[in-house]
């Protein structure tokens, strides 16, 4: 890990903590945080039909890794990801279902067909 990371890693988990909390208080089920101090994805969830994957920032100038939410588009099973911005007195849950990103494949595919 780099120094920056070590260095904000336990406002991270703070702020995953409040996320898993918040996502149980709304009615989501199978929250389970990642295990790991990095990766692509910090938790993993079940609300009702959909199975989301999600990313926590915290901080005040968080940043996205694109090369993760890249990677998240791509794995199996999830048919949400989530981005969950926690600030000092909330938690905010973006949402980008995949099929959308599914939808944008298809139609950048079908429209190359044609040239």
């Amino acid at each position: 890990m780099t120094k920056k990371q070590l260095r904000v890693r336990p406002q991270g988990i703070q702020g995953e903590k409040e996320a898993e909390e918040w996502l149980k208080n709304h009615g989501f089920v199978d929250v389970r945080r990642n295990p790991k101090p990095t990766g692509c994805w910090d938790i993993k969830a079940k609300k009702g039909k959909y199975n989301w994957i999600i990313e926590v920032k915290t901080g005040e100038k968080p940043q996205i890794n694109m090369s993760n939410f890249e990677k998240m588009t791509k794995m199996k099973g999830f048919t949400k990801i989530g981005l969950a911005l926690v600030t000092e007195n909330y938690v905010h849950l973006l949402e980008y279902p995949k099929m959308r990103f599914a939808a944008f494949k298809a139609w950048d595919t079908m429209r190359k067909q044609k040239q």
